[in-house]
């Protein structure tokens, strides 16, 4: 029976090798979650994301961010001037004011406590994901949010860590930040914040 070629490394003279196709790079700020988190909520739900001042966040609509266009637009930010400077078109500002307006995110007085934990933190932490066992990540926050339809102490910090985490401040990892706990410590006061 004869050998089938695959034309890749099989080692016969005259076959074209062809390149194993790659994935595509994966994207970890894709805000796929959140839409997850917001699909089908109740009424009750969205009022308490309104409340905190997030409307905005709870409906994005693009499931995925563009690449080409995020590479485009920071090839185009200028640090000294802090601005987005687009050729033959003008500037966009990138300050406070235009990042508020653009993400709709609450702009209150006080500053967002984003550090490492402290001691209260870190309870919080384990009160609120202390059956895990260890640090969730972002898919057991949303697990978390998808299989209540409760509208508890809980849902606001949980839905307010999982947009911080893959909107407002979103880092490398799956897991989520122990930085946010600071600014859960009180979740009423989350539109005081800037």
């Amino acid at each position: 029976m004869p050998r089938k070629r695959n034309g890749y490394g099989d080692g016969h003279e005259g076959v074209p090798s062809k390149k194993p196709k790659r994935p595509p790079p994966r994207n970890r700020a894709s805000p796929n979650s959140l839409l997850t988190a917001c699909k089908g909520l109740s009424d009750g739900r969205k009022n308490a994301i309104d409340e905190m001042d997030f409307k905005s966040l709870r409906e994005i609509k693009c499931g995925h961010p563009f690449s080409f266009l995020s590479e485009w637009l920071a090839r185009l930010y200028e640090p000294k001037s802090r601005e987005v400077v687009v050729p033959g078109r003008g500037r966009i500002p990138v300050n406070e004011e235009s990042v508020h307006r653009v993400m709709g995110v609450p702009r209150g007085r006080e500053d967002v406590p984003y550090n490492l934990p402290t001691e209260a933190d870190i309870e919080l932490g384990i009160e609120m994901f202390g059956e895990l066992g260890h640090t969730p990540k972002m898919t057991d926050v949303l697990d978390l949010i998808t299989s209540s339809v409760n509208i508890d102490e809980k849902f606001k910090p949980m839905w307010l860590m999982l947009a911080g985490n893959i909107v407002i401040a979103p880092t490398t990892s799956n897991k989520i930040s122990p930085r946010w706990y600071g600014v859960l410590q009180n979740i009423n006061r989350v539109k005081d914040l800037n």
